[in-house]
């Protein structure tokens, strides 16, 4: 086999390189998922619930979000529109 060289050249590093700070954001937990602009629906909930918010996304009172998984259970996540 034939040897690939590459074309990256490597320079040492500066010294004394000041690196960009990493900021961390906690979350407060008032301020989580569960926060008051969603709907969570278990899965594998209901199924009169499930026609609930069929009925809610058609009138267009709720938005699908994204989907969770929380321990070995799958939620939709709904956002709530204000009309």
């Amino acid at each position: 086999m034939a040897k690939v060289r590459s074309k990256v050249k490597f320079e040492p590093p500066i010294e004394n390189m000041e690196l960009p700070k990493v900021v961390e954001k906690k979350l407060d937990d008032k301020k989580s998922i569960s926060d008051s602009r969603f709907e969570r629906h278990k899965v594998s909930g209901d199924l009169t619930k499930r026609n609930e918010i069929s009925e809610k996304v058609k009138q267009g009172l709720l938005r699908w979000a994204f989907y969770g998984i929380e321990n070995d259970n799958g939620y939709q996540y709904y956002l709530k529109i204000k009309k």
